[in-house]
Order: structure tokens, then sequence, then C-alpha cells
């Protein structure tokens, strides 16, 4: 008898051409490197996605999310996106910003998205990092706490209206690879960003969507 043939494996959800969104702040712009429109993340991500992708990047250093859903949601709702990158913490983590008013900021931007565009959006979260690094300028005996409420409350809006978590503090690998943070101790290098982007794609990958 023979062997039952091997499932299909299923379509990809987006279809090239696509159009893609980054929102984000100096990481997306690609602070740290000498050519950010090659080795930022968001730049090398859109290359490893199907082509032809078009790729709005309207990162903005400095920003937090409170502005961001100000400055950088309308544009992107206007261009109908198929697929939205979100990585939008640091800056609230770093400017004192009260979680509570964090989560309503992700809320209404992923709601918005989601209701208004149709979009695929990632989420992602704060990494970690090795235990006795400067990363974030946090004190590392606080950092474990503050970054698992963070992180929890990350998970939890974006499960509310169905975007994908990009979970970066167990799959960005920074605590065994300290060489993907640049000497300021928060912005990446140019190995760094390509991992970053790299663990997008594996996530959007694992979940269908590419």
């Amino acid at each position: 008898m023979a062997p039952p043939a091997p499932s299909p494996t299923p379509a990809p959800l987006l279809k090239p051409p696509l159009t893609y969104v980054a929102l984000g702040a100096s990481d997306a712009a690609g602070v740290g490197v000498e050519d950010p429109s090659r080795d930022s993340w968001v730049a090398v991500l859109g290359r490893r996605l199907p082509q032809p992708t078009r790729v709005i990047n309207l990162g903005i250093p400095g920003i937090r999310l409170h502005e961001a859903v100000e400055m950088e949601l309308p544009p992107a709702l206007d261009v109908r996106p198929d697929l939205v990158t979100v990585w939008l913490v640091v800056n609230d983590v770093l400017g004192g910003v009260p979680l509570d008013r964090y989560r309503a900021s992700l809320g209404r931007l992923l709601g918005d998205l989601r209701s208004r565009t149709g979009a695929q959006v990632a989420v992602g979260n704060i990494p970690n990092a090795p235990e006795q690094s400067t990363y974030l300028g946090i004190p590392p005996a606080v950092r474990p706490g503050l970054t698992a409420s963070w992180n929890e409350a990350i998970a939890g809006v974006a499960q509310e209206h169905g975007a994908i978590l990009v979970d970066l503090y167990h799959r960005w690998p920074v605590v065994a690879h300290p060489e993907y943070v640049g000497p300021d101790g928060l912005h990446p290098t140019v190995v760094g960003y390509r991992t970053l982007a790299e663990t997008f794609l594996q996530v959007l990958r694992e979940q269908g969507i590419v």
C-alpha cells in the first residue's frame, strides 16, 4: 500500500505585489549604522519579503507611541497597507510613559489598523539583554520586572486586536550576542538589524503570512 501523499503546504496569506508599512522610532530609521537606507531592519525586511514589495518607512527617531498614533498612523491608513510592523516601546520606557497610557495608545493603534485597513500587523516587544548590560539605560536589578510587565501588556493588546506578536524577548538572541547592540547600548548594529529583520520574517512565515 502506497504511503499517503504529504499534505500540501498552505499558500501564504499575502501575495505580491505588497505594500509594507513600518511604524517605529530610531530603529526603524536605522540610527546607528552608516547606510540606514540599506541596513535598517525595515530595509532588510522589505528586501526579504515576497517581491515586488513597496516599503513605506514611517519611523521617526525619538517618537513615543502616543505621538506615533497622531503622526505615523494617519499616513499608514492612507496607503492601505497589506503588512504593518510596529516596534514602538523603547522610547516610552525611557521616557517614563505610564504603562496604562501606553496600553491604551497601543489599543487605539492596533484597533484602527485592523478596522480601517485589513492589514496583517506584527508587533515587537522589549528584547532581553545580558544581565549586566546597560541596555535601555535601566539598572539590571530593575529591568526583568519592568520588561515582564510591559511585554505582558503588549501581548495582551496584540491578542485582543488580532495582531501577531513578535516575541523579541525570547527570539532575538541579544543575550547571547551583545554585538547586536551598538556602543550606545540602545541601537542595533548592522548584524543586529539584520537578525532583527530575520526574526520578524521568521514569525511571519510561521504564521503563514508570507
